[in-house]
């Protein structure tokens, strides 16, 4: 084997970068045909029953969510969301849906899966005014009590003026 000529020198010089950035690029279009950052995120976090909890993402779009209740059995959804990136996603809540409950959107064939988890809870059932409920920690205000004593001592002086009489 002999010396490489100038010519053959300067054409593995010209292809070895070429072939790297051939490499560069191929690995660059891989990526983004199978996006490894694939986010969801929901709003609001937690809810009371008829609140509807909206998933969101972007750099994707999901072809299938599935639902979960925590302790419960999963429901798979296709979505039809076209290419939609961002996306929204609905989900609305009713009565007996209280509890935990994860959400998993993924692209079919790809690595591209996101979740996320909400909570909807019980309604508060405490009025503004509950003054009588037993596990109300504050007690009536004052001017209850006020008027309570202004209300006895009126009627006292009223009676003992009849009284008098």
């Amino acid at each position: 084997m002999g010396r490489l000529s100038i010519s053959q020198r300067t054409s593995l010089r010209v292809a070895l970068p070429a072939a790297i950035t051939a490499c560069l690029l191929w690995a660059a279009s891989a990526a983004a045909v199978e996006p490894a950052d694939c986010m969801l995120e929901v709003d609001p976090p937690k809810g009371e029953p008829g609140t509807v909890f909206t998933l969101s993402g972007a750099g994707y779009t999901p072809s299938h969510l599935d639902l979960v209740k925590e302790g419960g059995s999963l429901t798979t959804v296709a979505l039809e969301l076209g290419d939609a990136d961002p996306f929204e996603i609905p989900i609305g809540s009713r009565d007996g849906d209280q509890g935990r409950w994860t959400a998993t959107a993924y692209v079919d064939e790809t690595s591209c899966r996101a979740s996320v988890s909400f909570r909807v809870v019980l309604p508060d059932t405490a009025g503004p005014l509950d003054l009588l409920a037993p596990s109300s920690t504050a007690g009536p205000p004052i001017w209850l009590y006020l008027s309570i004593v202004v209300v006895g001592f009126a009627s006292g002086a009223f009676v003992a003026r009849r009284l008098a009489r």
